[in-house]
């Protein structure tokens, strides 16, 4: 196995992800300095350069040049060493006025100044962008490591005296630990400590700061002096010989002077200068036992809770296992929020912290240990008062650039990108609301009746929440929803797996199967000695595969033991609750697979590692490791217990096998990961070696890890021998704990499991094989996995391999998952990324519905989140386009000139985030297609002697998008119009008409403005190009229309302005040009109440069976041009559905130019123009339709009226061709 070491060196990698793009471009592979022109290896600085490049600490400016004689500035060299410290979660208000939140370098400049590592100027100013002098360079340096002390002088340097007071310790630090080096002049070595640190010597100074030494001393408290040592920074410390104190026991030693965490050493990378504190208990048993007591003793929270965010009564243990006679007792340092059984009442107004403290006793001894915990106060927010949020609400939120998927018949939205709620999202309380403020579209009644928290997953890009679904009590199996929020708590996605609350209400919840009938019907299919775990069966909801539709009450069975065919088995078996028949069986063995091959001893060097021990009449040890919280249990024999002070004296070597590589696993993932145990929270884990339920295996079984072992290989070695085996296993309890229990056997989601456990595997151990250090040759080509080669193994590399097969064997098509992660590696995306990527990804939102697709979703989701560089980005979609795994879409058009002509040679750039990432060329007859990542573009169009065309262009998945560009040459046009109410006609005086470079561009600076006189006229004089026009007045909700100015022309530009409705009104103007010159707007459908209602020309208003208007026919123009206006108010369970009919008996409706906009409140929801390619002969343009709240764009020509999908009763038939008054 290899062992992990962290170092300086790889967490200084981590600062290309967030440096501006300029700063830090992502180089792939190996570096080498020879790759930019301006650094030669007979440049003094090149050993420095090819350094600090080679291992990820500084990057080019460019693809062929680092820049030696440029400089850093003060947010660069902060974030190179908050990147160092790993990212700690930054929390407080802003220490400086010039340091806006958002910005790449603000979380580094808020941990530097709580951390001492800056003051800024005194005056409340960091200036992030003053170029770093050398002295200030070193003073970064110098306060990170803690300011040690220093003496002497800079006299041997003839401009020391020019350094500023404040910078004298940290040049002296820095000179004398060979840091910092001074110039050899003509006048001697010159220290030159305010010229300005360019680029070159900032490489030379990280290269020595990197192999200088720090100092580890040592506070024994009371026992004898233990001398301090010194090794090199970012390295590991061994433990020295224990300290001797009479009458007192060393128990550890610690980071802080409370010894209240624990020092790893040969592990903990030391980075500066440290203290470690000794903890002693006195030397008797009582002592001891109370203790190691206070030791073990964990809070337990219900689902959703942790120590920050707690919202239900928590668990107190009152004694503590396998410590005898020792009594925990609690306070409460306020009992009336939390009191010392556990109850908690929440505060009404604000959070509360409260301090609980346990006291562990025994005989007289205490020992006590301390809890802070976060009760946050009631949630006061009226249901009622929470806003049902449309489509059409997110995607004003978001200018219309939500990605939001629905389900396969798009009656329920399963995915959103980006906010959905007017919602801040803090706690669980709040992620529960925001589910509330979109339950319509998700197809649920009651968020907080129908939702129990899962998990909730923290770090400092912000939080993912994750809920089951629930049924008056029931759990909907496999069903979940996760909300995504930044670290402001504004949500940035959603992810929804849920079974709809009519279809839920149709589900009996009176079984006519007994327990013990549906525990026989499951046992019964398997027969042999099988039997089912009552106490473990329990009453759920199943709505997957045949049942998504016709949801039905089962048994969910725990069936194990050996079937009659003599294989082992262990599953959940669900049981139909009203017939006895088996719905569903889903394996709960990880990797239930037998496996042969030959393997390495499990003798190994010796190694150290740390046991419990407990009292009775005497001393004894056993496999326990009291911090990890990981017990070793066996089904063989005994674990060979030592009674006395031997801690190494094991003689079962799968134990220790075991033991130590699952202690290993678990420092890797809180290490690298910041994850404690497989929940987060401090889990016990159990550990099982000798498995006699099967053999050559190893497998989580959702509490805990067992080892078989071998029976059809001829090796002593078994699964506990391999680390990436056990790093396997143990990721598959975090996958469970993070992203939720899916389904498992055959399936899709349980190829995602298993992929991401190899995944993890294979980044604890360092390589990209799985089982090579278990099984060997021929075995290991049967049996064993490689994410580089997986076919080498009869696993997909991708998703048209012949070894693929859809609902098929989970193990093997779980290649498609690590693979992946391989092929990012490969592509030069370094193992440290890519653990936090991953794990990242983890709580992005899979739910029993999840594809393979939805794994390259979620990876860049994170990937986003983490403000990856968008070369990383393109590494991540280059490894899934390689296994086929796509979520793209494409556009395509024509780019043609005024005149109509083809465009030949015209250069289509897609933009996402100021990134090139996709561009092509028009062919002869002026066509180009892209094929995108689904997601929202800037297509810019550039052809030599055109104005540049630039348009806002949505990607979506499976779907080709048309966009037909018109490209104009230079020169100035006019534009004028008249601007009119949509809803009388009358023209409208004092509109301010705003002008942006660029279509759809509603934000940008105004490059030109006038306004409309009193007979609502404006005009404008504007160079040839594309603009957006926004016609805006008071009470009015704003307009934008797209315009093309064409050089010595005229463009009409006509504008009509909606007055603003009641956020549960729609107004739908239509506008058209002067042939055909009569259209009409057509509203039918069917009321809430079951009234069925067409509005038109013919019948201008409708009304239900209350007397309460539906809709009203504001405006109807017979002459050309428009507006023609319809205001209407949609019920959530009516249906409703809106389309332009061509009255005029000819012309062409495609060619009429015509527009809808529609409205919502004070909100522009909708903004279509007719496709002028569509049919000549159709009479029909149907706009969009709204059904049970949900707001779907149509947009299509046709011969006859859109049909609504559902509705209450039929729309009433009306005659388009009826003689107009």
């Amino acid at each position: 196995m290899k062992k992990r070491v962290l170092s300086f060196l790889m967490a200084l990698c981590m600062l290309v992800s967030v440096l501006p793009t300029a700063l830090a471009t992502e180089i792939a592979g190996k570096a080498d300095a020879k790759a930019f022109t301006d650094v030669s290896e007979s440049d003094w600085f090149y050993p420095y350069v090819q350094f600090v490049y080679e291992e990820g600490l500084m990057t080019g400016t460019s693809d062929t040049t680092f820049s030696p004689k440029s400089t850093l500035d003060r947010a660069m060299v902060v974030q190179i060493l908050y990147s160092y410290e790993g990212k700690p979660v930054v929390s407080g208000e802003n220490a400086f006025s010039d340091v806006a939140q958002g910005t790449w370098y603000y979380d580094a400049v808020q941990w530097a100044s709580a951390n001492g590592v800056t003051s800024g100027d005194g005056k409340g100013h960091f200036n992030p962008k003053k170029k770093v002098s050398r002295e200030e360079f070193a003073q970064f340096l110098y306060a990170y490591t803690g300011k040690p002390a220093v003496s002497g002088s800079l006299g041997k340097f003839p401009d020391g005296g020019n350094a500023s007071g404040w910078a004298k310790d940290a040049l002296l630090w820095a000179t004398q630990n060979g840091v910092l080096s001074g110039t050899k002049t003509a006048n001697g070595v010159m220290l030159n400590p305010k010229g300005t640190a360019t680029r070159a010597e900032a490489a030379a100074m990280l290269k020595s700061f990197v192999g200088s030494n720090v100092t580890v001393s040592f506070e024994s408290n009371g026992g004898s002096a233990v001398s301090s040592v010194q090794v090199q920074r970012g390295t590991t410390v061994s433990r020295p010989e224990n300290p001797t104190r009479s009458g007192w026991v060393l128990l550890g030693w610690y980071n802080d002077e409370e010894c209240s965490s624990a020092f790893l050493f040969d592990e903990e990378p030391v980075k500066k200068d440290i203290t470690l504190y000794a903890d002693w208990i006195e030397d008797d048993a009582d002592s001891a036992a109370a203790a190691y007591a206070a030791r073990q003793i964990v809070i337990g929270y219900q689902d959703g809770d942790y120590a920050d965010s707690v919202t239900g009564n928590i668990s107190l243990p009152t004694s503590v296992e396998q410590a005898d006679g020792v009594v925990v007792s609690w306070s409460s340092s306020a009992p009336d929020v939390i009191a010392a059984d556990g109850t908690v009442v929440r505060p009404d107004a604000q959070d509360v912290q409260v301090t609980l403290t346990a006291t562990a006793e025994k005989g007289g001894k205490k020992q006590t240990v301390s809890f802070d915990l976060i009760v946050l106060h009631k949630n006061t927010r009226n249901i009622e008062e929470i806003p049902n949020h449309s489509v059409v609400d997110i995607q004003s939120m978001n200018d219309s650039q939500a990605d939001i998927i629905y389900n396969d018949d798009e009656t329920q939205v399963v995915s959103i990108e980006g906010n959905f709620t007017d919602l801040t999202v803090n706690n669980v309380d709040d992620a529960l609301d925001a589910i509330q403020s979109v339950h319509s579209i998700l197809g649920l009644a009651n968020a907080r009746e129908e939702m129990q928290p899962l998990s909730i997953s923290r770090d400092e890009y912000g939080a993912e929440y994750t809920f089951d679904q629930v049924y008056q009590g029931y759990p909907v199996y496999g069903l979940r929803v996760t909300v995504s929020a930044d670290e402001t708590g504004v949500t940035d996605s959603l992810s929804a797996g849920v079974c709809a609350s009519t279809k839920l209400a149709d589900v009996s919840l009176t079984p006519e199967v007994t327990q013990e009938e549906a525990e026989a019907a499951a046992v019964q299919q398997y027969g042999g000695d099988c039997a089912a775990d009552s106490g473990a069966t329990e009453q759920m909801i199943y709505a997957l595969g045949a049942h998504e539709d016709a949801p039905v009450l089962v048994y969910a069975v725990r069936v194990s033991g050996q079937d009659s065919t003599g294989s082992y088995v262990d599953e959940t078996v669900f049981v139909n609750a009203a017939d006895g028949s088996i719905v569903f069986s889903d394996t709960n063995r990880m990797d239930a697979e037998s496996k042969t091959g030959s393997g390495k001893n499990e003798i190994g060097t010796k190694v150290s590692f740390p046991v419990a021990f407990t009292w009775t009449d005497f001393f004894f040890f056993y496999m326990q490791d009291l911090e990890r919280n990981i017990q070793m249990y066996t089904q063989k024999l005994f674990i060979d217990f030592r009674i006395g002070s031997e801690f190494n004296s094991w003689g079962d070597k799968a134990a220790v096998s075991a033991y130590t590589n699952m202690i290993q696993v678990y420092d890797w993932y809180q290490s690298t990961l910041n994850r404690t145990s497989v929940d987060n929270r401090g889990k016990k884990l159990d550990v099982l070696v000798h498995d006699d339920s099967m053999n050559d295996n190893a497998y989580w079984d959702g509490s805990g890890i067992a080892f078989c072992d071998n029976k059809s290989i001829s090796s002593s070695t078994t699964p506990a021998s391999s680390l990436d085996i056990v790093g396997h296993e143990y990721t598959h309890g975090v996958f469970e704990y993070t992203a939720g229990d899916l389904p498992y056997n055959n399936t899709i989601t349980g190829a995602i499991n298993e992929g991401y456990a190899d995944v993890f595997g294979c980044l604890i151990e360092g390589d990209w094989q799985i089982g090579e250090n278990w099984l060997s040759g021929q075995d290991y080509t049967n049996y064993g996995r490689d994410a580089a080669d997986p076919t080498a193994h009869r696993a997909p590399d991708k998703m048209s391999s012949s070894f693929y097969a859809q609902n098929e064997e989970e193990h093997t098509n779980s290649a498609l998952v690590y693979h992946a992660a391989y092929l990012m590696e490969h592509y030069g995306m370094s193992k440290s990324t890519l653990a936090r990527l991953w794990y990242k990804s983890m709580s992005m939102g899979y739910d029993a519905n999840a594809e393979f697709y939805t794994v390259r979703r979620n990876v860049l989701k994170a990937a986003k989140k983490m403000n990856l560089s968008s070369s990383e980005i393109q590494i991540i979609k280059r490894a899934f386009d390689e296994e086929e795994i796509y979520d793209k879409g494409t556009v395509t058009g024509t780019v043609t000139n005024v005149e109509g002509n083809a465009v030949r040679g015209a250069e289509v750039s897609a933009y996402l985030g100021g990134e090139q990432i996709g561009q092509t060329t028009t062919g002869s007859d002026g066509t180009y297609t892209l094929e995108l990542d689904s997601d929202t573009y800037v297509l810019h169009v550039n052809a030599t002697g055109y104005v540049e065309y630039t348009a806002s262009q949505e990607i979506t998945r499976n779907t080709t998008s048309v966009r037909d560009v018109v490209l104009v040459k230079a020169g100035n046009g006019l534009v004028s119009g008249t601007v009119v109410s949509a809803t009388s006609g009358q023209a409208l005086s004092g509109v301010q008409v705003n002008v942006r470079s660029g279509y759809s561009n509603k934000d940008g600076m105004v490059i030109a403005n006038t306004s409309t006189d009193d007979s609502g006229t404006y005009s404008l004089e504007l160079e040839a190009g594309y603009y957006t026009f926004e016609m805006s007045l008071e009470n009015y909700t704003s307009s934008y229309t797209d315009v093309l100015v064409q050089g010595g022309e005229t463009a009409a530009i006509n504008g009509s302005l909606s007055p603003v409705l009641s956020g549960d009104s729609y107004r739908v103007v239509l506008t058209w040009g002067s042939s055909p010159s009569d259209l009409d707007s057509h509203l039918a459908g069917t009321a809430g109440d079951g009234t069925s209602f067409h509005v038109y020309y013919s019948n201008k208003s409708a009304y239900d069976a209350s007397g309460a208007e539906i809709a009203n026919l504001d405006l109807d123009d017979t002459t050309s041009y428009g507006p023609e206006t319809i205001t209407f108010k949609a019920d959530t369970d009516g249906s409703y559905n809106y389309y332009v009919y061509r009255y005029s008996s000819s012309g062409s409706l495609p060619a009429s130019g015509a527009n809808v906009k529609v409205y919502n409140g004070d909100n522009l929801i909708g903004d279509y123009n007719i496709d002028p390619t569509a049919s000549e002969d159709n009479r029909y343009w149907n706009v969009f339709e709204i059904q049970n709240g949900i707001f779907r764009t149509v947009n299509t020509v046709t011969s006859s009226a859109h049909t609504l999908s559902s509705t209450k009763s039929a729309v009433k038939a009306v005659d388009e061709n009826a003689p107009k008054a």
